[in-house]
Formats: C-alpha cells, structure tokens, sequence
C-alpha cells in the first residue's frame, strides 16, 4: 500500500511498466467495477470528446469485473484510463484537487481548507497522485449510507471544504495509481465527515463530458432548448431510456440528476443533437413512476433541469464557430511582434515546421488571455496554416476547423508556454509543459533534506545582501563540485560505460545581472582547493587542436572552459573559414569523457595518445543575442543538448543594498573564511572518496533507480506534449542528456553527504534542481527556431510596422543597421514579398530610390 503521497510510479514489482490492461484486470479481481475513459481529448465522427470521459457508451454504469470484457474494451483502446465505478466497487474516493482549474483559472487548494478544517490528518488507506497533481485518497463505502457524489463537500457539522470532492454511489474516479494492494483490507473506512448523506443539492458527477463552465447560464429552460443542436438523438441515448422504462421506477432520484447533467452536458458540448427530444421522453417516464406521499416527480425533475441547465447548460464554442471570428483587431491587439511572428513562415516550411509554428501562435494567443474560439482562429487564419504543406491544404479550408480546433484544445490542456494559470508539468500520465515544470510530487518536495548546496546559497544571498540571480549560483553550485569531484568517482553503467561528473552550461540574461560576479566564488573555491598549483581552468579561447591538446596533457584531471561573451563564441565556432571552425564537434565529442589521439611528428609526447577528459564547459552570455548566433540545426547535432540553461533576470535594488559593503572577519573578507571552511570540507570528503586517488565506481538504491525510470518517462511526455519540437526535446531531456544530468547532480550531492551511494534523499534534490533546466530548454528550443536570417526577416517586418507600416526602400538603408547591406535589405523585402507580408509601390518609375514597401494588413 503507498504512503500518503507518494509519488506516481508505473511500476510493478518487477520493475516494469504496467499497462493499463494489467492494471484494469488487477482492479478487477479485487471486485473493482472498471471501464475505459479518454486519456485525451478526440475528434470522434466529427465530435469532441474530451479528455477523462468514458469510452462506453453508458458512461461509469458499464463498469465491469468480467475480465473477457475488460480484454475486449483495452485491445480495442489500449492506451484508455483505468475508470472505477465508485458505488458499484463498494468505495468511496477523496479528491483532493490541487493547481489551477484550466477551464476557470481558478487556484485549487484542497489541502489547505482540510488544514484549516482540522481535518488534514487522514486515515491510512490506498493513495496516489492524480494526473493533475491533486490527491486521491480511496476508502471502504460503509453500508447502509446514501454517500453520491459531492462537489466541494460539506461535513456533516455543516462545512463546506472547497476542492474536496467526494465520489461515492453513482460516479466514478480515474486510479490514477499504479500500485495495486493485495486485497480489499487495503481500503481503510472512510473518517465519519465524509460520510454526509448525499443531497440533490449538492451532487456533482465527473462523468459528465464537459469540464465546469465558467459563468452559469442565466437564460430559462425554454431559451436553453431552443439553443440545442436539432436532429436525431444517439441511438446509444435511446437504448438508456428504454433500460430505464424496462426498470418501471426503480431509477433512484441520483441516477436521475445524473443523467440529465450528462444530456445537457453533451448539448452544451455540441456532443450529441436531439437532446431536447431526449429530454422530453426522459421527463414522461420519470413523471409516469407510481406515486410516493410527499413527492412530485414531475417538480423533482424540472426543479432537476432547471439546476443542470443553470450549472452545466453554457453553450461551448464550436469548430464551425471559427471562421466568423475577426481575427484582425485580435492580432493588432495582441502587439508588434506577435504580428510579426503571426505573418512569418518558419525557415522550413514543411508539415511538421508548420504545424509547430501554428501552435506557437495559439499557444501565444492564449496567453495572452484569448479565449481558445479567438486563439483557434488566429492559428486558422495563419499564414503557416494556409500554406500549401500547412493545416489547410487549401486556402481557410473550412475541412480543416476540426484539425485547429482539436490543436488549440491540446495545447490548453498542455500549454506550451508559461500562461496565466496554467498547472504544473507533472510526471503523471498527462503532463502539462509550461512555464512551472513539476517532477517532484508534492510529499517529495516537503520531504526534501538540507545538503551543502543551500548553505551555499545562504551564504551568497548573505555576502550578495540578497541581490543576485538565483538560478546562476544554484547552477554555479554543480559547476564547484564537478571540478572537484568529477575526476574521483563515475557511475557505471551495464553496458560497460561511465557517467563522469561533467557539465555543459549556458549562463544567459541581460547585462547588470551579475554573470561575472557569480563565478567569481567558482574561481576562488577550486584555487583555494588546488592551491593554485595545476588548477583545471584552460581559458576560454582554445581552437579544436589547442583544446584536445591541453586535455590531453590533463589526462585525468577536470578542465574547466569558461567563456563570456557567449554568442561570440558560438558564431565564431560556426564559422568554417576561421581557426576556431570544428570546435562545436570537439566539444561534444568530449562530454562523455573520452579525448581521441592527435597525430603531430612536432608533438612526440602526445602525438597517438587519448586521454581521459573530465572537461566542464561555462558559457555566459545575453538570451536575446545567443539566440541569434544559434542555429536549429545545433539541437539535432547533440551540441546544445548538453547544455543545461541558467536565466538571469535584472533586480532593483534598495539604496540600503546599494551600499558599499567594506568589512572583515578575523583578518580575512567574510567570503574567504567560508571558502576556507568548504574547501577544508571537501579534502576530507575527496580524500575519503578516493584514497588512492583514481576514480571510484559509485552506486544508487533500487528505489532510486525505479525512480528515476518514472522521471524518464515525465521528460518523455514533456518532449511529446511541444508540437514541433519533439525530435529536439527527445535528444535534450532524453536519451543521456537532461535525465543522466539529474543522476550526475544526485551523485554529487551523496558525496558531499559521505556517501558513495546514491540515496532517495540525493536523488530528490537533484530532481529540484531539474525542473528549473527543463523550464529553461522549453524557452531554448522555441527561442532558436527560426535560423538568424528569418529572424533577420521578422525584425525587418516589425521595423515599417513600427513606422507606421510603409517606409521608404532608400529610409531603410539608411538606418545605422542596414548601412552598407543594400543588397541584404533587397533580399530580405524579396523574402517579404513572397511571404506576401508585404506590398511594394513604386511613385516613380524612373526613380526607383523613392519605392515604399507596405505592410498588407495596414494597406486593407
């Protein structure tokens, strides 16, 4: 039985992934009704179907234990949601929502209203993580009680707990979990306040296939009927009516409420026409039930109605709602540069390029705070969307609405960028990618252990008075103890290779931010620890020879290159015509640790010899020009992949702050005596670690190790979830990069614990440290997409919007950047005009000095 939050692992017992069949049928046995639900959101026979609703077509009430069935429904939907029906399984769930609501933006916080409810100390039972980073907590139903489904549950003192949730009698939950107990006795009884018997008032039911809305409908029954989609209902629909005749009045008034949710749910989703039809025949039946004293059917159900309209009846958006969206005030709205990147073709116009490209926009659109109708028709209306490899094949080809609509739902339920409200990413089954990546479950984040690396910290914010940016020093932290640490331990591997401590970094932010002053303790701590004497820094400025030959003449010592200026560098390492060509390749040969032979008749003593390179590579730079000097290609030839990414950002600073500090502690600067004390520490653990010098084999636990095969597969379905970018965050957060960075992190923190042997408490840390890089590589990866000169194209189109959108051909090339590059502003308006960004006029033909270019949009 898992702990109270552990954290999602699909995993057996034997280490290897459970399939959603396996777990279904293992749930089955212990008497659990299940049956399949969506794990996304689909177009099925031109109608969504959103994520988390049931497969079957009577919802949650064809759960099931037979196992012949539960084969039949996973080979026909192999990667469904193991759903268990609540009532019918004898159990009781408690949902404790976390995050923030996508359809609303709501903040969910359901441990805090336990918390201050007195009631956070839950009884022992099964538990797990749901997909949204909430909590599920699964209790024995007890007899004799009434318990359906409750919405933000009241106890029965009369508190109303928000985002706690109650699935109970006719509703199901999704086992998220992947660990399944042995028997029934896992299932500990329920705490007697979510025992309240279930009110009509109160019931809510998640099997209905629509999320919440976000304003209630305020029109009348009648409005809201005539709103409905005509047509024939679902034969399905009708063959759950004519059960519910068969049964003459055994429909209990839950299973009522119930229904008419999810009918008018699947009316307001635009899922199912005839509802009204539906409804009607609903209302005859239920109203014909014999008569009780006290009761009124037929009140019951329209007082049923009215509440489900009034709850669940506001009409979403459709596909076939998209082309009578203006899409121009929307785009003008949303600024300069959006319009820019709006009217741009990525470099590469292929499907995938373009797709991608379509799904930045929406993705932009609905950050900023479009709604997913508006963003969709931004994409729809898009030059990469309409471009002959692109969604619509045909110019605003209405066929291909489903297509955007379904990408515009994607992205909201996996946001590419940070947006307001977006959730966490989370290692469960579906991830959210944006700006806050989630690896750590929330018990494993309380959980984290105090290690050398926040003293660190500590100790910089104290002699920083607090001005500093974070993410270089936490970074910087591992950079100190690869170049002490790197050349006296390695993990190894099965296949008979190494994991050596190394680090590629890229340090960038804008000027003032304090990239110098934060190596300054880097540099200070490995003297002091090498005492000066053969210490691992090799410069900056080597050429492809001059690097292999001081890692040769360092054969098994750490190396440190460390360079400013870092979109210099890169260019001049793109450069084939210049001596630093080939620099790019070296450095990402060397990563792994090995250094090839050079053969030189001038270099006997190195000349057909390899070495051992523990080589760390620092570069800092400024985002915005890096960006320029990379070039796509730098992520599919395993060279940027290697980088891990620390963002600066400007911070103001008090006057108090400002203030320059003169003190000392003992006769030495206050930094100096705490370099003295870590590297005093460090000795001792180096020594211990590697007596004799040479590097030492170190090994992890096996929780570590079934751990970190759950971290692969969140890095996983975070590079899936980008579209576009799949191939370059597979090589980046995948296959030995990003996740076997996180194992060199851990292992660097057991050894600053003593240990030789990676424990959960190392790897946890070093799973933080993590999601900070992954954020990072988000924003990297979309941030070099385009190659310089399209970048070059986008900035030319925003300068003659900027100016009005027209500017004089001879205006331009007077400016300070474009003087001397008359041919270079001749091609990239040729590159406009063929983009149809832009319009060329021409006054006077004999003067062909006086030509305007024009932007299109300003021109209609």
């Amino acid at each position: 039985m898992p702990c109270a939050g552990a954290p999602f692992s699909p995993l057996n017992t034997e280490g290897h992934l459970i399939l959603t069949q396996e777990k279904a049928l293992r749930l089955a046995a212990l008497g659990l009704a299940v049956f399949p639900v969506r794990e996304r959101t689909t177009e099925e026979r031109g109608r969504t179907k959103r994520a988390k609703t049931p497969y079957t077509y009577s919802g949650h009430k064809e759960g099931t234990t037979d196992a012949d069935q539960i084969e039949r429904w996973w080979s026909r939907w192999p990667e469904a949601l193991v759903g268990v029906h609540a009532g019918a399984s004898g159990l009781v769930a408690l949902d404790i929502d976390m995050g923030t609501d996508m359809s609303t933006g709501e903040i969910k916080d359901g441990w805090n209203s336990l918390i201050e409810a007195g009631l956070d100390d839950l009884p022992q039972t099964v538990t797990y993580s749901t997909g949204s980073g909430g909590d599920h907590y699964i209790y024995a139903a007890p007899e004799g009680v009434s318990l359906g489904p409750d919405q933000n549950h009241v106890t029965p003192e009369g508190v109303r707990l928000d985002d706690v949730d109650r699935r109970g009698g006719s509703s199901y939950f999704i086992w998220w979990g992947s660990e399944i107990p042995d028997s029934r006795d896992a299932f500990a009884q329920a705490p007697d306040w979510l025992l309240t018997p279930s009110s009509p008032t109160r019931t809510h039911d998640d099997s209905a296939t629509h999320d919440i809305p976000q304003a209630p409908f305020t029109g009348g029954v009648a409005e809201w009927l005539a709103r409905c989609e005509a047509g024939e209902p679902a034969e399905h629909l009708r063959e759950y009516l004519a059960d519910i005749a068969e049964r003459q009045g055994s429909i209990a008034h839950d299973e009522m409420i119930d229904f008419q949710r999810y009918l008018v749910g699947c009316a307001a989703d635009h899922l199912e026409p005839g509802i009204p039809q539906l409804l009607d025949e609903f209302r005859s039946l239920y109203v014909d039930f014999p008569e009780q004293p006290g009761r009124s059917w037929a009140e019951e159900f329209d007082a049923g109605l009215r509440g489900a309209i009034e709850k669940y009846g506001t009409f979403a958006a459709a596909p076939r709602d998209i082309p009578a969206v203006d899409h121009k005030p929307l785009i003008a709205g949303l600024g300069n540069e959006f319009m820019a990147k709006w009217a741009t073709l990525p470099a590469e116009r292929t499907r995938e390029k373009l797709r991608g490209h379509v799904a930045e926009l929406i993705s932009d659109a609905l950050k900023a705070g479009r709604s997913p109708l508006e963003a969709a028709a931004i994409g729809w209306r898009s030059p990469a969307a309409n471009a002959p490899e692109g969604l619509c094949a045909l110019q605003f080809d209405k066929d291909s609405l489903p297509d955007v609509w379904n990408l515009t739902w994607h992205i909201v339920q996996h946001p590419l960028a940070d947006r307001p409200g977006a959730e966490e990413v989370s290692g469960d089954r579906d991830p959210f990618p944006g700006k806050s990546v989630r690896l750590l479950s929330r018990a494993e984040r309380a959980s984290l252990a105090p290690w050398w690396g926040d003293e660190y910290m500590s100790v910089m914010s104290e002699l920083r008075d607090g001005v500093m940016s974070e993410q270089y020093y936490r970074a910087n932290r591992w950079i100190i103890l690869s170049l002490i640490f790197a050349d006296k331990a390695f993990l190894p591997l099965k296949d008979g290779g190494k994991i050596i401590f190394n680090f590629y970094a890229l340090q960038l932010g804008p000027t003032k931010t304090g990239k110098s002053k934060s190596i300054e303790p880097i540099h200070a701590i490995v003297d002091m620890f090498y005492l000066g004497v053969d210490t691992p820094d090799i410069g900056g400025d080597a050429t492809a020879a001059g690097l292999q030959q001081a890692l040769l003449a360092r054969d098994g010592k750490t190396s440190y290159f460390q360079a400013d200026e870092a979109e210099a560098v890169l260019r001049s390492w793109s450069d084939e015509k210049n001596e630093f060509r080939g620099m790019k390749l070296r450095i990402t040969d060397y990563w792994g640790g090995r250094v090839g032979a050079m053969q030189r008749s001038t270099m006997k003593e190195q000349s057909g010899k390899t070495a051992r390179g523990f080589l760390t590579v620092h570069l800092t730079g400024i985002e915005d020009k890096l960006a320029e000097a990379i070039w796509p290609d730098d992520w599919l030839t395993g060279f940027l992949n290697r980088f891990i990414i620390a963002r600066g950002q400007v911070k103001e600073i008090t006057r108090e702050q400002a203030l320059v500090r003169i003190g000392q502690a003992d006769g030495k600067d206050a930094a100096h005596k705490w370099y003295e004390t870590w590297v005093a520490k460090f000795r001792q653990l180096a020594t211990r670690l590697s007596p004799e010098g040479e590097p030492v084999a170190m090994d992890a636990d096996e929780d570590v190790l079934l751990r970190h095969l759950d971290t692969q597969d969140a890095l996983d379905a975070i590079a899936d979830s980008l579209p576009g970018y799949e191939e370059r965050l597979g090589n980046t957060l995948h296959k030995g990069r990003m996740d076997v960075a996180i194992l060199k992190c851990a292992a660097l923190v057991a050894i600053t614990e003593g240990r030789r042997r990676i424990q959960m408490s190392d790897y946890l840390i070093a799973l933080e440290q993590s999601e900070e890089w992954v954020e990072n590589l988000l924003w990297a990866v979309q941030a070099t997409d385009l190659t310089p000169r399209a970048r070059e194209v986008a900035r030319l189109a925003d300068l003659i919007r900027a100016n009005g959108g027209r500017m004089e051909v001879a205006k331009i090339k007077r400016l300070p950047k474009w003087q001397g590059r008359s041919r270079d502003v001749d091609s990239l308006l040729e590159e406009l005009l063929s983009q149809r960004v832009i319009d060329k006029l021409t006054p006077d033909a004999k003067d062909r000095t006086r030509d305007i270019v024009r932007i299109i949009e300003e021109a209609q």
